[in-house]
């Protein structure tokens, strides 16, 4: 018995429209199709305006707040090793570590950081740098919420004298001498205040005090701008601080904090950063660069390899250079700041652009929108979605 098909009209049609290709005839008369217009030009030949879409993820796990890489110059020998990390040669030499300063200023720059709108961040200055360049600490119990409107197109110190620059804007501030109160001289930070409870800390300006009155208990402080992180016209709702800085010049700080160590190679030295493992992994400590690299300061094999040099013995731009470096690059998270913000200024709304990160620590900008909160829809690149995307990039937190 032969069997009977059913051709149902949507499995006609597609029968149908296969043999109107194979046979190279129109598409006519079919039931329920519609005419459907075949383009003669390659797709990546024609004029198609689809922008790119990226996706921005943020390692800010905990071990991105290290200032040291690899992870092996954590290790020890054994179990009766007591020697820490930090009073071993290889933490402070980049012969070693990866993240620690470079004198060769011919192999790395440590250029700044820019804003959203591509300006410089600041140079650091040698005997007041921040310890995160991104994000200016203050002094505890300095700050106060002021109501001074302040122009955040205004400051730039990088602007030519030809253009008229560089510019700084002054301000006034009264506030109740309570029991903190600022000095001439004092660098200041302004950081932006979005309501009651939640301050961007990516979003300042900074300068320093030039004058003081006092009219009974109000005293009232006379403001220089130099610097401000982003434009957004003019702002009212601040918090006010002094920033806390450290002197990297000093030789009276912890050495952390004013040295670093270059290696005098022989003719058969290992390379830079030629750290070696066994089969299973584990640091191999017999090799030359491990036990050069991980002897304590004093002892050897190191001692012969390696010299302190001290930050107070650089020249004046070469401090800048440090002093830069110790802001801007000191740590993994500062390194990917740094980079990462110079190649994302550089896009504009040609783009869509989201943001992630993978820890999600709630201690920034956690009662404003899901956009200031460790992720940000992918969106054309705008003015102000760039604001939203380099607000998360310089101030998500580390941990986890």
């Amino acid at each position: 018995m032969k069997s009977h098909h059913n051709l149902t009209r949507p499995r006609f049609a597609r029968m149908a429209l296969c043999v109107a290709f194979a046979l190279g005839g129109p598409l006519v008369g079919l039931p329920g199709m519609a005419q459907v217009s075949i383009s003669e030009v390659p797709l990546i030949n024609a004029d198609v305006s689809v922008k790119p879409n990226l996706m921005f993820i943020l390692d800010n796990s905990g071990s991105m707040d290290f200032d040291y890489l690899p992870d092996s110059l954590d290790d020890r020998q054994n179990q009766w090793d007591e020697v820490t990390r930090r009073e071993r040669y290889g933490h402070w030499s980049s012969h070693c570590n990866g993240a620690a300063f470079n004198p060769d200023s011919a192999t790395v720059s440590y250029d700044r950081p820019v804003t959203p709108d591509g300006r410089p961040y600041p140079n650091m200055s040698p005997t007041a740098a921040w310890s995160d360049g991104f994000i200016p600490a203050t002094v505890s119990n300095s700050s106060y919420n002021v109501t001074t409107s302040i122009n955040t197109e205004t400051p730039d110190p990088d602007r030519a004298v030809a253009d008229g620059g560089p510019v700084t804007l002054d301000v006034s501030v009264s506030i109740y001498d309570g029991s903190y109160s600022y000095s001439v001289g004092n660098p200041i930070v302004f950081y932006q205040r979005i309501d009651s409870s939640t301050t961007d800390r990516t979003h300042f300006v900074v300068g320093s005090v030039t004058g003081v009155t006092t009219s009974g208990k109000n005293k009232t402080y006379t403001i220089r701008l130099t610097f401000s992180s982003f434009r957004n016209g003019t702002i009212a709702n601040w918090v006010m601080g002094r920033v806390s800085t450290i002197d990297l010049t000093s030789a009276s700080n912890n050495p952390a904090t004013h040295q670093y160590y270059t290696y005098s190679p022989l003719s058969n030295s290992p390379r830079a950063m030629s750290w070696a493992y066994d089969s299973n992994g584990t640091l191999n400590w017999s090799d030359t660069f491990v036990s050069e690299c991980m002897s304590e300061i004093g002892t050897a094999p190191g001692s012969a390899r390696f010299t302190q040099e001290l930050i107070s013995g650089l020249s004046a731009s070469e401090q800048v250079r440090y002093a830069n470096w110790y802001s801007y690059y000191r740590k993994r998270i500062l390194k990917m700041r740094s980079a990462a913000g110079r190649t994302m200024a550089s896009l504009n709304d040609d783009y869509r652009v989201g943001f992630s990160s993978l820890n999600k620590d709630g201690s920034f900008n956690t009662t404003v929108t899901n956009d200031l909160r460790y992720f940000m829809d992918v969106g054309d690149f705008t003015t102000g979605h760039k604001l939203t995307f380099f607000s998360n990039l310089y101030g998500s937190p580390v941990g986890g």
